[in-house]
Order: C-alpha cells, then sequence, then structure tokens
C-alpha cells in the first residue's frame, strides 16, 4: 500500500491529519480509546517486549541454512518505523524515495537468519512497474531474481486498487461508501496480471518457494472514533475493501500454487487495538499512515518464518 506515493501528498497528508486534531474533528491520540460500543482500550504504543524473543539465536534448521531471499513488494513492504528509515532510500538525502525501513519484515528476517537477504521492496509498486525502472521507483523488482533464489516474497495489490486516492477522499468526508461500487471493481481487475506476474517469477526463479503477503487490516470490526481520522461509516467501508484484496490475493495464491500469508489480522492487532500492527495516524506509533507498525512488520516476518 502507498500512502507516500509522493513525499508531498505523504506531507499533506500529515497536515491533513493534524489540521483535524487541531480543529477537533478529530481526537489527538490518548492514553485510552473508545469504541463506539462503549469499550476502552489502551492505544499505547508498542513496547520492546514484543520483540524480546525475536530473532532467535542463535538460527537453527532451516533458518540456518544459507538460503537466498528476495523480498519484493510496495509500502508496505518497504516502509517500517520512520526512524528506521534508510537514508539511502530516502527522498530528502537524494535516493530513489522508496522509504525503505531498517525494521521493515525483511531486515526482521534477516536478523533472524543466516539467509542472503535482498530487499527490492519499494513504495509505489503496481503490478506493471515490477518490470519496468523509473528513477523515483528505483529499478525493475523483478531483475532480482535468478535461478538460485530459494525464497520469493510478493506484496502487491494495494496501489493497484488506488487506496491512496480512496484514503483520501475518505479522511475528507464523512460517508464516502457511495465509492464502494467504484472501489471493488478495481479489485478483480487486478488478478490477471498479478497471476502472470507469479508465472514470471516462477520463470526466473523455478525452485524458489513464493509467498504472496496479504495487507494487514487496520480497521476493527467495531470502529473506533477516538484515535481514527476517518468517521465509522468510512472505517467500515476500508476495512470491506481491505477484506475484498486479501480474498482476491487467496484466490490469485490458490490457482497459481503459491502460499500467501498476512492475509488475515487475528483479533486484537488492529489499529484500534492496544497491540496495532497498522496505525490511522502513524504519528503516534512512529509510522506512515495506515502502513504497518515495528510490531506489523514483526509479525509478518514471523508468518513467513514460520512457513518455512
Amino acid at each position: 500500500m502507498n500512502w507516500v506515493d509522493r513525499v508531498a501528498v505523504s506531507l499533506l497528508a500529515y497536515c491533513a491529519v493534524l489540521a483535524l486534531i487541531a480543529t477537533g474533528l478529530v481526537a489527538a491520540p490518548a492514553a485510552r480509546a473508545r469504541s463506539l460500543d462503549g469499550s476502552v482500550a489502551s492505544v499505547a504504543g508498542s513496547t520492546p517486549s514484543a520483540d524480546s524473543s525475536f530473532p532467535p539465536v542463535p538460527p537453527t534448521g532451516r533458518l540456518a541454512e544459507p538460503l537466498t531471499y528476495v523480498a519484493m513488494g510496495d509500502s508496505f513492504t518497504s516502509t517500517g518505523s520512520i526512524v528506521g528509515m534508510d537514508p539511502m532510500t530516502f527522498g530528502s538525502f537524494g535516493g530513489d524515495t522508496c522509504f525503505r525501513s531498517a525494521d521493515n519484515y525483511p531486515s526482521r528476517i534477516r536478523e533472524a537468519t543466516n539467509w542472503t537477504v535482498t530487499d527490492v521492496s519499494c513504495r509505489g509498486l503496481k503490478v506493471p512497474l515490477t518490470y519496468t525502472s523509473r528513477a523515483e521507483y528505483g529499478p525493475p523488482q523483478i531483475n532480482a531474481l535468478h535461478p538460485g533464489v530459494d525464497l520469493v516474497s510478493l506484496q502487491v495489490g494495494g496501489n493497484d486498487t488506488d487506496v491512496l486516492r480512496l484514503a483520501e477522499l475518505c479522511v475528507l468526508s464523512a460517508d464516502c461508501s457511495h465509492l464502494e461500487g467504484e472501489w471493488a471493481a478495481k479489485v478483480p481487475k487486478v488478478a490477471p496480471g498479478l497471476r502472470q506476474l507469479l508465472r514470471d517469477i516462477r520463470a526466473r526463479a523455478p525452485r524458489a518457494r513464493i509467498m504472496l503477503v496479504g495487507y494487514l487490516q487496520p480497521f476493527h470490526l467495531v470502529p473506533c472514533v477516538d484515535i481514527a481520522p476517518y468517521s465509522a461509516a468510512n472505517q467500515n467501508f476500508g476495512r470491506r475493501h481491505i477484506d475484498r484484496l486479501n480474498a482476491m490475493l487467496r484466490d490469485v495464491a490458490r490457482a497459481e500454487g503459491v502460499e500467501i500469508v498476512a492475509d488475515r489480522t487475528p483479533p486484537g492487532h488492529s489499529a484500534c487495538d492496544p497491540d496495532r500492527w497498522t496505525s490511522f495516524l502513524g504519528v503516534d506509533a512512529g509510522a506512515v499512515p495506515l502502513h504497518p507498525t515495528h510490531a506489523g512488520h514483526l509479525a509478518t516476518a514471523r508468518m513467513i518464518l514460520d512457513r518455512v
């Protein structure tokens, strides 16, 4: 997913949220958040204890083997904690603006294993961009593959379904559910190109296990009101859209005979929950809005490693 399709858009998004906070339309992140059902939950950021057992030391079994792993994906892969962004991929430092963080899930996998990890993930990725080179997005991600690769993870589809535009529209509207039909129609259109991409990955890395990575669900079944820049109606719409996207990814994975991880978020880890794997505002978790937190990347890394 790509809340940072361009640096300017990202800054405008932050400013919009801060403006809403300043005007009182959205409450600033508080120690406790109230849900519409009246329940109250702590929304404190992830604590250091969240990764106290990660990485395992020393790596054992499959994790200790010298495997070759290539991580492909969009900003949901590349962008973890803002404070941990690789300066060589951050626009203000003259890089390619991929917004690749030192604690994203490929980096956590590198820490936990003896594998050779190549992280080519970059914000803005769409299925067609996997094959092409654009200065702001880096070289074609598919070029990182070769016959010696043992494992490939791929996370793509959020930008193809225009999530950025949807988020922009819904933060400015009390109810944008009238757009649901239009946005729902975008999801199945991604499937044919994604299926072909998986076949091309298999052709370039014939011995590799391929894992399609889904999108962590930010939205709770019961919308929260104190920490979200979205109305209850728009949170419900957002949840349905992410569910549709993940369902499409599951169908594609099944059709192409590849594995899928992180396509379902366990209860207790939405952006409304204490141990949240994504964050609405980002600023309260040192992350990018609607992207994985430090804990979310850690959880995704564990999901991938548990499959190996």
